[in-house]
């Protein structure tokens, strides 16, 4: 497989009447690729990034060293955040999390209480200007 520069930005457009979506790519490079989904397929595209994540995350998660450097990546570009909610799951009970960024739209995450724990932890620890350090570090995936 050939290689392809990381990718430095990404942009999406929908068509007016809502049955296309366009997505716009930028490579630290200068290369840039362009690609248009339409609506009724816009599942295959999201199923794709969500097994690209998931592989992702595994991987990061077994390999020593690389979940602190994708963090520390994830954090040198932050989303802005626009709109916070939160609820719960009526038949697990897990904590669900709903994110609206200026950019990138809203993202929803169900956290399990071992994540519910290591965030709270982490914005008391920031909150009393300390360094957070888990004894498992989550991997952060930023797309977009």
């Amino acid at each position: 497989m050939k290689p392809v520069p990381p990718l430095h930005k990404m942009r999406s457009v929908v068509s007016h009447d809502g049955r296309i979506a366009q997505f716009f790519l930028l490579f630290k490079g200068g290369q840039n690729a362009g690609f248009s989904i339409p609506f009724h397929k816009i599942g295959l595209f999201l199923t794709a990034v969500k097994s690209v994540a998931k592989i992702a995350r595994e991987r990061l998660s077994r390999a020593s060293g690389a979940s602190e450097a994708e963090t520390t990546a994830g954090l040198s570009d932050p989303a802005r955040v626009s709109a916070i909610a939160i609820g719960n799951n009526a038949e697990t009970g897990e904590i669900l999390l709903w994110i609206e960024t200026v950019d990138n739209g809203p993202f929803s995450f169900e956290l399990s209480s071992e994540a519910v724990s290591t965030l709270s932890d982490a914005l008391r620890a920031h909150e009393h200007g300390f360094k957070v350090e888990a004894e498992r570090p989550m991997p952060v995936l930023q797309f977009g």
